[in-house]
């Protein structure tokens, strides 16, 4: 595997010339097709890095785009068939030198704090924030709340501080669940305990959609709710853990 500077190094047809892009485009979501794509993070003056094999067949790519002492995140992939072999650690890795020498503070972006493997490599392995920023409503009457955060990632990365340590038994979460089904506790959400627990399902893209079909869609307005009330009363999402079979993020109060 090699690391290839797109635009920098003047290799765009390595990109535009790839006979298939589904498999390491698709699942992202950009707004744009992949070739407009690189064309736009050109035009506003960024870079994409790709990681590619020795046949230069890209197994995933990031997209960055440089404003003052901050950038934007225009995307993250891995070519499905690729994933969990540290291909997106490399690139975090490469864009964190590639910010640096440009003096950029902060890389920052949009996500759901819904997808669990999204969350799991931003939060847990490189240490970013999430931040409450909803402004998306989906459904056929724009009334269904998608829970949207900020992430951000400071510069040079830092180790998380802050440690886990308690029992499974001595959890009490915000959300109580029956499958994919969700109830708020409001006597939890409600006290002042300086730590808040928020037991959540594995979610992927796949498992919301499905639900949706079914007309499952509350515990999405109810995951809204419980970051814009945290995030209305102070409290900072400090962690997101493996929490037995499912997951949890940590909330504390901050003072």
């Amino acid at each position: 595997m090699k690391i290839v500077y797109l635009i920098n190094e003047n290799q765009e047809e390595l990109w535009n010339n790839q006979n298939d892009y589904e498999s390491f485009f698709d699942d992202v979501g950009a707004p744009f097709p992949p070739k407009e794509h690189l064309q736009h993070i050109k035009e506003n003056g960024g870079e994409k890095i790709v990681c590619v094999n020795e046949k230069n067949v890209i197994l995933g790519w990031i997209g960055l785009i440089p404003k003052n002492d901050e950038c934007e995140l225009a995307g993250i992939e891995t070519d499905r068939n690729f994933r969990n072999k540290g291909i997106a650690s490399l690139l975090i890795n490469e864009a964190e030198k590639y910010l640096q020498q440009k003096n950029i503070k902060k890389l920052i972006f949009q996500t759901s704090p819904l997808l669990t493997e999204n969350t799991l490599f931003y939060l847990m392995q490189n240490n970013t924030k999430y931040v409450y920023n909803n402004t998306v409503l989906v459904g056929e009457n724009n009334d269904i709340s998608w829970p949207v955060v900020d992430c951000v990632m400071e510069l040079p990365k830092k180790r998380n501080e802050y440690i886990f340590n308690k029992r499974i038994s001595d959890v009490n979460s915000m959300v109580k669940w029956k499958e994919y089904i969700a109830e708020i506790d409001y006597h939890v959400l409600d006290n002042n305990d300086e730590e808040k627990y928020f037991v959540l399902p594995y979610f992927n893209i796949q498992i919301i959609l499905k639900e949706m079909q079914k007309g499952n869609v509350e515990y999405l307005n109810i995951l809204n709710k419980v970051f814009q009330i945290m995030n209305e009363r102070a409290y900072e999402n400090k962690c997101f853990v493996k929490y037995g079979e499912n997951y949890m993020y940590v909330f504390r109060k901050e003072t």
